[in-house]
């Protein structure tokens, strides 16, 4: 089973470094296969460095896709992280 969600960039550095590393730190608490779609370009959202070679900028929509048993859950709580765990931390 798969599922997607789209989500807007909000904190101030995008994807880049610390960002991008608390993500993929919280996108490898699940066993779904998880991918970030950014400008017609998915990579694994479990590998650091392609998450932040998507060049990600705040403001900046991209799109959470997980495919496995828990893949809903997986895609609204790494969306409810980008929304306000990346946010709150103001990178």
């Amino acid at each position: 089973m798969a599922f997607e969600k789209d989500v807007k960039i909000k904190n101030k550095t995008g994807m880049h470094a610390k960002p991008a590393a608390d993500f993929v730190k919280k996108v490898n608490k699940y066993s779904s296969k998880i991918s970030v779609i950014f400008e017609g370009k998915e990579v694994n959202a479990k590998d650091v460095m392609a998450v932040m070679g998507l060049g990600v900028a705040k403001g900046n929509q991209i799109t959470i896709k997980a495919e496995g048993d828990n893949a809903k859950t997986a895609v609204e709580e790494i969306i409810d992280f980008v929304k306000n765990d990346m946010v709150t931390n103001d990178y």
